[in-house]
């Protein structure tokens, strides 16, 4: 459910103006989001295979004949095209790339998933940011929704209270995950070890339990696995996340059941708050950057409000550096959207927001919405994210972990366009950075 807009915010945290559209977009970028004089990803098409199972084109499947009873395309429709350098293969930099956004993959899944308002859905990872919001759309579609829980009592705050249901188990847990799983006919998996909520979670072990379970969900008998990923890198071997969620697409190329795979561009919320500006903090009282994580809490210590009080942001690879910037509410959009596709091929799917945008111009945007006349841009290299995770690696590899992902972000960002994936999942427009910002800055999170 997307939050609501507040109808009053606090002076540092002023409604951006009318004018912003035309002073953001002046010069630099288009009205559409992309910058000036860059290639346009092409309306449609799909992403040349990097795995034998992947299709570089495909007919259009059959739509189903048993589809859900509320408006959704039937299915994603993939239209040829001539294949394109593959932008996981070139050197590692920031330009935008002309980048597909679907990719269809042959299953090897016995029959296609019917959905239907019986369809049984388990979220893991739903205490999470994005697998709460999933839930809870998923039951606002009117689905038997179950939330995977690691403690009895634990609930998401949600209005569906005595709608979704709740099932205690650990992914390191194979007893407490065949259990969870009995009767369930689509998985929904966001869980991830970013920012842990136990110390003895991480990147890796998060990742490495997730591999067992799959094949737990294998003797389950169940239909649909739905994964939320992270986009491919030409050096992703070290970075524990992107690694570790690459081996989970691996494994899941290989499963018996129907996969979708949901690659995720970098997180609003996270990054805004990660660089400074704690205002734009998400108002779901669910947000990642609220866990009480020591890491976390520390570089917000350091960061805190920068832009808000001094004017400055942190900016991982400098301010003309670019990013596909994605609101987390769109990612559990997505996702949705993905886990009700009603085709019968797996799907390779990688979503970003609508606009491609340099740190100067959500520096210009965070300006404007705080009313100051100008918010500077701190640079943080590839070079120094590297080295602050073989500082940190020894001491705490979920701090190295998120170093390495910063450094990531610093050195690679890949170009996509939502606008097909949108259309064809049938999903509301996705959120610009400004209309973030309207809805979300200053918010107290809802507790």
């Amino acid at each position: 459910m997307a939050p609501t807009a507040t109808s009053t915010l606090p002076n540092r945290c002023r409604r951006r103006s009318p004018a912003l559209d035309s002073r953001l977009w002046s010069g630099s970028m288009s009205p559409d989001g992309f910058a000036t004089g860059s290639p346009r990803p092409s309306v449609r098409g799909c992403t040349p295979a990097p795995a034998s199972r992947w299709s570089s084109t495909t007919d259009s499947p059959a739509p189903s004949t048993s589809g859900p009873p509320w408006p959704l395309a039937p299915s994603v429709s993939i239209a040829a095209a001539s294949p394109k350098p593959h932008p996981d293969n070139n050197s590692a930099d920031s330009r935008p790339q002309n980048h597909e956004r679907i990719t269809t993959m042959t299953t090897n899944a016995a029959e296609p998933v019917k959905i239907t308002t019986q369809t049984k859905f388990l979220v893991v990872g739903a205490t999470g940011h994005v697998g709460s919001k999933i839930a809870i759309l998923l039951a606002d579609k009117g689905f038997d929704v179950t939330a995977l829980v690691r403690s009895d009592g634990a609930k998401i705050r949600d209005p569906y209270h005595g709608v979704i249901r709740y099932v205690t188990g650990d992914l390191a847990d194979d007893a407490s995950m065949a259990k969870a799983v009995e009767g369930i006919d689509v998985v929904v998996s966001t869980a991830n070890g970013v920012v842990p909520q136990k110390k003895s979670d991480n990147a890796a072990s998060v990742n490495d339990h997730a591999l067992g379970f799959i094949e737990i969900c294998e003797k389950a008998d169940v239909q649909r696995f739905v994964q939320s990923s992270t986009p491919s890198y030409p050096r992703e071997q070290r970075v524990p996340e992107l690694a570790g969620k690459r081996r989970l697409e691996q494994r899941l190329q290989q499963s018996p059941m129907q996969s979708v795979i949901v690659r995720n561009a970098a997180f609003m919320d996270v990054f805004l708050v990660f660089g400074g500006f704690k205002g734009a903090v998400d108002s779901s009282a669910h947000a990642t950057v609220l866990r009480n994580h020591g890491f976390t809490k520390f570089w917000g210590s350091l960061t805190g409000n920068l832009a808000e009080k001094y004017g400055f942001f942190l900016a991982p690879g400098g301010a003309s550096h670019g990013t596909p910037i994605i609101a987390t509410r769109d990612v559990a959009e997505m996702i949705t959207g993905a886990a009700l596709y009603t085709g019968s091929e797996d799907l390779l799917i990688e979503a970003n927001g609508p606009q491609w945008l340099t740190w100067r111009q959500i520096a210009d945007t965070i300006a404007a919405t705080t009313g100051r006349s100008k918010v500077r841009i701190i640079p943080l290299p590839a070079g120094v994210a590297w080295l602050n995770q073989t500082l940190a690696r020894p001491f705490s590899p979920s701090a190295a972990n998120i170093f390495a992902l910063m450094g990531f972000v610093a050195e690679y960002q890949p170009h996509w366009d939502s606008a097909p994936v949108v259309e064809q999942l049938g999903l509301p427009p996705q959120w610009t950075l400004a209309d973030y910002l309207d809805h979300n800055c200053g918010a107290p999170a809802k507790r």
